[in-house]
């Protein structure tokens, strides 16, 4: 997960990118506080499948 949240490029504000993180049915992806706040750095809304704000796991 942390290479792909390095690989999202920055974006502007005011035109910040949606990233689906994870599906809370059980997909089994996790993505840590701190890999949410590097996306959240490049400008990118971090949210679930249900699409509320996601804001890690551990």
């Amino acid at each position: 997960m942390t290479a792909l949240v390095n690989s999202l490029p920055t974006r502007n504000a005011g035109n910040e990118g949606d990233f689906y993180v994870v599906n809370r049915n059980g997909d089994g992806n996790v993505c840590t506080p701190a890999q949410v706040n590097i996306a959240k750095d490049k400008n990118w809304n971090v949210m679930d499948s249900q699409e509320n704000t996601y804001s890690g796991s551990k």
